[in-house]
């Protein structure tokens, strides 16, 4: 009896393994039903086929599996139906769905007010989609064009249903935002410079980069949902050739890459795709894909990086290997690399541990770190990067201390002497109360009621907010009186919970992140969580970054003025404080180093390198 019990649950197990699935959904459309409808033909049809192929040869899709809708069957009636029944005949069997759209794109008036900036929606060009109300019938209101408010419903039902150990993945090969509509002789444009604007629409649009964020939703329930498209909002999105788009181009040669054993995150994955892409811009320079959503989850595939934050290595150009065991990195004070902070470097694909480092020294952007073994560089570009155990910010740190919790405190840290570390002067001030601390900065709570076994990652923390705080001081040339911001930026401060920073001059990215009750970075004006997002100098339009505040926030902000890579003419930050080691949970960055590690000295230096403006506002600086 046992033994058929054992044999009926192998049965189930392998029956549950080979139920769960993986589904398609393409759309590609490269001609229209009509001529007058105002479109030039593209390759989406051929896009369509080659992804196809693609799903089914290497990612071992069954062909029963994907859905193809391909030019006539792309009418805007049937691709909604159709996507609407996809939709519920998914179930939690369902590890993996993959949508691919290959067609235009266009942006057209807003219909029901959700978009306050612009007053645009994103939409799909389908095979009966008119351009122009020239092509349109009478009472036109974007009836034949797939809006992002149509799709919302559909993905978010897709999310619902399917396993929430599974994810979602949308490749949009389209552009809603182009400058032109017409490439070079022989390779075509896709989207169009013409929105769609109704005759009675009211509203002035300005600019908006929130490229589909109708699509992104961060409900906890629902499965993991990432979006890749093949170019930002304000650029042409260029084909990689007459029969083929720029993002399927880009998507399937970077996948080549992968090996079976592989197990790389989107993340990782993006960079590769973002290689692909200089082929394309050997045509059109500034065209640079897009990504969001959560990108921390192995690609196509139904299992994510576990850890609570990593750094991909990818060693391009600007930052390699000066030897085998010193490393550069573009990570530095800011990001919470301080000299002394120990590493970890693991194969992504089976988690094997190559090699420890520790940081030697670091300036606001870089690091110089010394690995406790020689790595090759193709064993660096397939590892990540996980820190375990972190340090001070500042030297010599000082915080207020009760004086019944000194002796308390100098046991928990192993420390010789609390004189080490208290100051009563200091504007931190730290309390112990039933087991538990917390660290108060003037006003501002900086971590509240956690267990004592946190308290030294807690220290550290703040003393990173007071690093900020310094640098914040040292640099501030802020005027909100005169509304003026060094030369070359100015406010807005019309509104009392809302800054407008406007940019004067070059392009700046920039970096805003919310200081308290906890670090937390945000992109305030796109959904998209890109490191190549800034604020950009656009014609006959000043560029601005609205940072809206309220329940007495704080924010961080953080301007790095555009700058080019002299070798591939790329435009890059140097900043991204999303990789901010404290914009995650850094309190379980924590591990211990074999005692058989021994790490070669580095003596190395780095200058100082403040090439950004910093500064920390509050609602009442507003005022």
């Amino acid at each position: 009896m046992k033994k058929l019990l054992l044999i009926f649950s192998i049965c189930l197990i392998c029956n549950a393994i080979h139920s769960q699935s993986k589904k398609a959904f393409i759309v590609g459309v490269s001609n229209y039903e009509d001529a007058n409808l105002g479109w030039d033909n593209i390759s989406g049809e051929e896009d369509a086929h080659y992804i196809e192929s693609f799903l089914i040869n290497t990612l071992q899709f069954k062909s029963s599996d994907i859905h193809s809708l391909i030019n006539e069957e792309a009418k805007k009636a049937d691709v909604l139906n159709q996507l609407n029944s996809f939709s519920e005949s998914l179930d939690d069997s369902t590890e993996f769905v993959f949508l691919y759209f290959a067609t235009h794109g266009q942006q057209i008036s807003d219909s029901n007010n959700d978009e306050t900036l612009d007053a645009l929606d994103e939409a799909l060009v389908l095979y009966n989609t008119p351009k122009t109300q020239e092509y349109a019938p009478n009472n036109y209101k974007g009836q034949l064009h797939l809006i992002d408010d149509e799709l919302q419903p559909i993905i978010l039902k897709i999310r619902q249903n399917i396993s929430k150990t599974g994810h979602v993945f949308m490749g949009v090969d389209a552009c809603f935002s182009a400058t032109s509509d017409k490439g070079d002789d022989v390779t075509p444009v896709r989207g169009t410079h013409e929105n769609f604007i109704f005759k009675e629409a009211t509203k002035s649009p300005k600019d908006d980069t929130e490229e589909l964020k109708e699509l992104l939703s961060s409900d906890t329930d629902l499965a993991p949902f990432v979006i890749i498209s093949g170019s930002q909002a304000n650029q042409v999105n260029m084909q990689y050739s007459d029969s083929m788009g720029s993002l399927t181009y880009a998507l399937t040669a970077a996948y080549k890459k992968v090996r079976p054993e592989d197990n790389w995150s989107y993340e990782y994955f993006f960079k590769y795709i973002k290689e692909e892409y200089k082929t394309v811009q050997e045509k059109n320079l500034s065209q640079k894909p897009v990504m969001t959503g959560h990108t921390e989850h192995s690609i196509f595939t139904s299992s994510s990086i576990s850890h609570p934050y990593f750094l991909t290595s990818f060693f391009n150009k600007r930052y390699k290997t000066t030897s085998k065991q010193l490393l550069t990195l573009p990570f530095g004070r800011i990001h919470g690399y301080a000299p002394g902070m120990l590493f970890k470097i693991i194969n992504r694909a089976n988690d094997e541990v190559l090699a420890y480092g520790k940081v030697t020294n670091a300036n606001e952007v870089k690091s110089y770190s010394v690995c406790s073994n020689d790595l090759t560089k193709p064993e660096l570009n397939n590892a990540i990067f996980i820190p375990i155990q972190l340090n001070y910010l500042t030297d010599n740190f000082k915080i207020s201390i009760q004086k019944k919790d000194e002796n308390h405190i100098q046991s928990l840290l192993k420390i010789k002497s609390i004189e080490e570390l208290k100051d009563p002067a200091s504007d931190f001030k730290l309390t112990v109360k039933n087991g538990l601390f917390s660290i108060q900065l003037l006003d501002r709570m900086v971590i509240e009621n956690r267990a004592l076994e946190d308290l030294e990652y807690g220290l550290i923390y703040a003393s990173y907010i007071q690093y900020l705080y310094l640098m914040d001081k040292e640099t501030r040339t802020v005027d909100l009186k005169n509304k003026a911001l060094s030369k070359d930026f100015g406010f807005d401060t019309s509104n009392p919970n809302t800054l407008i920073i406007f940019s004067n001059s070059s392009s700046y990215f920039y970096n805003v992140a919310d200081m308290f009750p906890s670090f937390s970075v945000d992109y305030p004006n796109a959904v998209y969580r890109n490191d190549e997002l800034f604020v950009s100098n656009r014609p006959k339009q000043k560029p601005s970054l609205n940072i809206a505040f309220g329940n007495n926030l704080q924010k961080l902000i953080v301007l790095e003025k555009q700058s080019k890579d002299v070798s591939s003419g790329a435009v890059f930050p140097n900043l991204n404080l999303d990789k901010s080691v404290f914009n995650y949970d850094f309190f379980k960055l924590k591990d211990d180093i074999p005692e058989n590690v021994v790490f070669s000295k580095n003596t190395k230096s780095l200058k100082p390198q403040r090439n950004f403006l910093l500064l920390i506002l509050n609602e009442g600086s507003l005022n």
